[in-house]
């Protein structure tokens, strides 16, 4: 990612007294090591992207966890073109505590780490260019710092988890949220209907859990806005499919793999 921060003071006594209250306290029991999802990114009714996501490891025997994002573009369209592979590192409550991408553009990749230091209420955000993903950067820009009102601060890939582990939460909630060199904000809407949907990869209709919220920032490929999620409604609290809004309209995220152990979709009955 490409990044550039910028500043964001808001919501920070009014986001301490939200966390506190007993309809939003995270459940983050589902988030188990070597799950794999894999999704369709589609528009139109066209597969424009494939989305990977995998829970890597545990920090030092904690209940910390290292995630992994991996999106490639489809090879039949060029309405959209990102190869990127992101990290974070998530604390036991869903938070970012750290996170660091690599995304290839012009046969180079660019990278990003952001580091927090909720101390000192600031993100520092060093970019760099390298050759592959494995080198040391050639060169790099001078570290961004921005003073920020209040932490915990999502990024865009914990950000899925923090969802999954507030899908059985009731009340609303606003979270400083780091994309793209940006910090905005993402509104959580209260209340969560438990429905059911239809998926390709599944020959019933699976049990969700529906979110609905808002991206009061742009991320990857112009990604802001309304959105809606589906969770499996079970225990593990899946994210089954999602809607939301990209530079060329509305986009379908859908599962179509998944590796997790003795989990199957809940069907309904």
């Amino acid at each position: 990612m490409t990044m550039s921060i910028t500043c964001i003071l808001i919501f920070g006594q009014m986001l301490s007294a939200i966390y506190s209250s007993p309809d939003n306290q995270p459940d983050t029991s589902a988030l188990i090591q070597n799950e794999e999802l894999v999704y369709d990114v589609s528009w139109a009714h066209i597969k424009i992207a494939n989305l990977h996501l995998r829970i890597v490891s545990h920090i030092d025997n904690t209940h910390s966890r290292i995630v992994q994002a991996t999106i490639e573009s489809g090879t039949d369209t060029h309405l959209i073109d990102v190869h990127m592979i992101a990290y974070s590192e998530i604390d036991s409550s869903g938070n970012s505590i750290r996170s660091y991408s690599y995304e290839e553009k012009d046969d180079q990749w660019e990278t990003m780490l952001y580091e927090y230091q909720p101390q000192n209420f600031r993100i520092i955000a060093s970019s760099g260019v390298q050759d592959d993903t494995v080198q040391h950067p050639k060169h790099s820009h001078t570290p961004d710092t921005i003073k920020v009102s209040q932490f915990p601060v999502q990024d865009g890939i914990s950000l899925i988890y923090f969802l999954r582990a507030f899908v059985r939460s009731t009340g609303a909630l606003t979270m400083p949220t780091a994309s793209m060199g940006k910090v905005g904000v993402t509104d959580i809407y209260p209340g969560r209907e438990k429905t059911s949907i239809e998926i390709n990869s599944c020959k019933q209709s699976i049990r969700v859990v529906k979110l609905s919220g808002k991206l009061r920032l742009e991320g990857i490929s112009g990604l802001k806005g309304d959105f809606t999620g589906w969770f499996s409604d079970d225990e593990a609290s899946v994210p089954i499919a999602a809607k939301m809004k990209v530079l060329i309209g509305n986009i379908r995220i859908e599962l179509t793999q998944w590796n997790r152990s003795k989990w199957q979709p809940p069907l309904v009955k």
